[in-house]
């Protein structure tokens, strides 16, 4: 009995590592990447629903492999005049910039790849403490916890 137990624990143990494998090296990745004194952020994210970051300070940034269409709002919840700073990035770099006072939207559509492999991504589902899962899926979805 301890045999099939241990053979199973193997099993379990190869199937999860090979689902946590760099499969999609080579992808693109995209982002958003922010500088603001004290604003809330609303972005798409990868499985085209929108997150809410709020009362954030400071910089942010977010990257994603698999996305199609990228949107950002960021509104100042400073009562001086706070300069917002979002900048769309492409492979960590930074391939366009939106500033403005109070509120700054921007927005980039993703060239198609035209590859037909299943999109990879982050889970994204709120974990206990609210913050959203960064376990990695292929094909989207949800991560095998919070299926």
């Amino acid at each position: 009995m301890n045999k099939k137990r241990l053979l199973y624990m193997l099993f379990l143990g190869f199937v999860m590592i090979a689902g946590c494998s760099k499969d999609d090296q080579g992808e693109e990745t995209y982002g958003y990447e922010v500088t603001c004194d004290y604003c809330d952020i609303r972005y798409l994210n990868e499985f085209n629903t929108y997150v809410h970051v709020q009362e954030h300070r400071n910089q942010w940034k977010k990257e994603f492999r698999g996305i199609s269409e990228m949107y950002i709002t960021v509104n100042s919840k400073s009562n001086s005049s706070d300069i917002i700073y979002v900048y769309v990035l492409k492979n960590g770099s930074r391939i366009s910039t939106h500033s403005g006072e109070g509120s700054v939207t921007a927005s980039h559509k993703v060239p198609s790849s035209g590859s037909s492999r299943p999109v990879s991504g982050i889970c994204g589902a709120p974990t206990q403490k609210g913050a959203p899962c960064q376990r990695k899926v292929s094909g989207g979805g949800r991560c095998w916890q919070h299926k």
